[in-house]
């Protein structure tokens, strides 16, 4: 049965003869089941106190986990705007065939020019034998016909040219957008982050709460503990148990504390590292994208003047050509060539505008190396002084 600062006080003890003095006895009890009350008070205090303590640690404990759910929101957008990238650098390809395409087309319409004329150098040769000078301008004349049915045939394929010129045009807006996307994705991406900081601050500020309250417990243990020292009599076996099974309390919540703080400082550490290194990586590959798709578009501009140019230089080539023929021939007429020439519509070139958007996510800056090493110092000089010393995820 345990023994309480009543039972202390009204302890009755058996008279006999040269006994001790009972007003001592009672005088003693009374201060004895004094200090044992105190320590009662302050053991049950400090229960409560250490009580208060592991809840705000499981509060710690429900904040880190909504952290790290904050962070894999993060981490999807970042895969999310990857995968857009290499759908894009795909298009690209995609136009590189079909400028293949047009290739082909241009070397097809050479071809046609050098049989048409291989076909008129031979008949030109013919007209030298008066016998069949008529059969051979009726034969031009037959041929004219043709050559319109090869030109319509041409138009056609201008037409296909001009509508994979169109789709070139079509492809650069939806490029423009897919990079407008990814800069929205970005500025997403740093406002998570800044979502990120709010919460590791009311992690720390929680932290030196605990902090503070190891402290009192600490001190209210050392005043116990001098109190003690300046009584006039020692302890009886039960309130040094007592003592020592408060002053082990104490440790441990104060153990435990650290472990917490040390165990919080490193994650926030690793975690803030992490994400400054998905960061930089993701801005270096998406600037390179971004150049690579820059470099494509002024290349695809290019190719679309070298084509109209050898588009006009041969069909310029071709009309004169059936026009110094047939001049005096009795063939067909001028206008009928200019009617010809007039069917080939000529389109203007759009130019490259300048993307802003693709100059913006190209030119942000990274944190040099001497910011980075100027967070590590301040980390070091807080440890050296003493206290809790967090990294700073400016």
């Amino acid at each position: 049965m345990a023994l309480t600062p009543d039972d202390i006080a009204q302890k009755a003890f058996t008279p006999r003869f040269r006994g001790i003095d009972p007003v001592e006895v009672r005088e003693f009890l009374l201060l004895a089941a004094a200090q044992i009350a105190d320590l009662h008070d302050q053991i049950t205090q400090q229960k409560e106190q250490i009580g208060e303590q592991e809840k705000e640690l499981a509060l710690a404990a429900d904040d880190k986990k909504s952290f790290d759910d904050v962070l894999d929101v993060f981490k999807q957008k970042i895969d999310t705007l990857t995968a857009q990238l290499g759908e894009t650098r795909q298009q690209q390809a995609n136009r590189d065939e079909e400028f293949k395409r047009v290739q082909q087309l241009l070397e097809e319409v050479q071809r046609e020019r050098d049989k048409v004329k291989g076909e008129l150098d031979r008949a030109q040769t013919s007209l030298s034998e008066a016998g069949v000078f008529k059969q051979k301008i009726d034969t031009l004349t037959a041929q004219l016909g043709e050559t319109r049915q090869q030109q319509a045939n041409r138009d056609e394929e201008f037409k296909r040219v001009q509508q994979l010129l169109e789709e070139v045009q079509r492809e650069r807006d939806k490029v423009k957008g897919e990079l407008g996307r990814a800069q929205t994705s970005l500025s997403e991406a740093e406002s998570k982050s800044r979502m990120s900081r709010a919460a590791l601050e009311g992690m720390r500020n929680k932290i030196v709460v605990i902090e503070a309250e190891k402290a009192e417990l600490i001190s209210a243990a050392e005043q116990h503990q001098k109190t003690l020292d300046e009584g006039c009599c020692r302890p009886t076996d039960k309130a040094g148990g007592t003592k020592l099974q408060a002053e082990r309390m104490i440790a441990e919540a104060t153990e435990k504390s650290d472990e917490l703080a040390e165990e919080t400082k490193l994650q926030e550490k690793r975690i803030i590292a992490e994400t400054k290194e998905e960061i930089a990586r993701l801005r270096d590959t998406a600037s390179q994208e971004l150049v690579v798709i820059r470099e494509d578009i002024d290349k695809l501009n290019a190719q679309r003047r070298q084509l109209h140019t050898d588009l006009r230089d041969l069909l310029h080539d071709h009309l004169n050509r059936l026009s110094e023929y047939a001049t005096g021939s009795g063939g067909p007429t001028t206008s009928e060539y200019d009617e010809l020439f007039q069917k080939i519509d000529f389109t203007e070139l759009a130019e490259l505008e300048d993307d802003a958007a693709l100059d913006e996510i190209i030119g942000n800056e990274q944190p040099s190396d001497e910011q980075a090493g100027e967070s590590e110092e301040n980390l070091r000089t807080k440890l050296k002084d003493g206290g809790i010393a967090y990294l700073s995820d400016e």
